[in-house]
């Protein structure tokens, strides 16, 4: 299986959508240089859920960029996603792995022991935070920072995706601390313009990846 592009990794919340039609902000975002999509839907119906992403699997195929199904590995399978982002109250890694062995599986982790976790149970990626403060989900792990971000990513045998609060104003920082690329939500889909904000920060991504394989001092360093 080819290794994923994770450097601007987008994942919905229809909230942020102020209005909008899911499609047309995820068409707009994916003309800007997303690079992978996450359907990320907490409160709705099995079928709602299936019908929104057999759209989305649609859309995502048109651009040759990955889907990945947030939790239901139902879902994933239905729609023939890429894979599936799960969490430690989903479905156990190794029973995914399992039923699914050619799908990318990602896997959230807040410390050394989730990632650890991540790693011995055959998880393809890891998204690591919370990285900074962000409204648009509640998480009860205390964030990480840069420095606490460099310090995961710097134990991590497989790609980290940094998590939470990344936006235009600190996503070049957080791309400096190692991590194959930037989890990012509100910032993206709030955005008057997605397509132009989606290449602004995907910009910013590339820089700090720049920066960061010259060798150029740590992300808590960087200012």
């Amino acid at each position: 299986m080819k290794t994923p592009d994770y450097t601007l990794y987008v994942a919905t919340d229809r909230k942020c959508l102020k209005g909008r039609d899911l499609l047309t902000v995820l068409d707009e975002t994916l003309a800007g240089g997303a690079t992978i999509i996450q359907l990320r839907e907490k409160d709705i119906s099995g079928r709602e859920y299936f019908d929104i992403a057999r759209e989305v699997r649609s859309l995502t195929s048109k651009y040759n960029v990955p889907l990945i199904i947030n939790d239901r590995v139902d879902i994933m399978q239905a729609v023939e996603a890429d894979g599936v982002h799960l969490g430690e109250h989903d479905i156990p890694l190794p029973e995914v792995r399992r039923i699914a062995p050619e799908k990318i599986i990602g896997y959230t982790v807040h410390n050394f022991d989730e990632l650890r976790h991540a790693q011995d149970k055959g998880a393809d990626y890891i998204g690591v935070g919370p990285v900074f403060k962000t409204a648009t989900k509640t998480v009860a792990a205390p964030t990480l920072g840069t420095a606490g971000l460099q310090e995961l990513v710097q134990q991590s045998s497989i790609p980290c995706v940094a998590i939470s609060g990344i936006n235009s104003k600190n996503a070049f920082e957080a791309a400096t601390c190692g991590v194959a690329g930037c989890c990012i939500i509100s910032d993206i889909l709030r955005a008057d313009d997605p397509k132009n904000k989606t290449r602004q920060l995907k910009e910013l991504i590339q820089k700090g990846h720049k920066l960061m394989k010259q060798d150029i001092p740590a992300c808590e360093q960087v200012k």
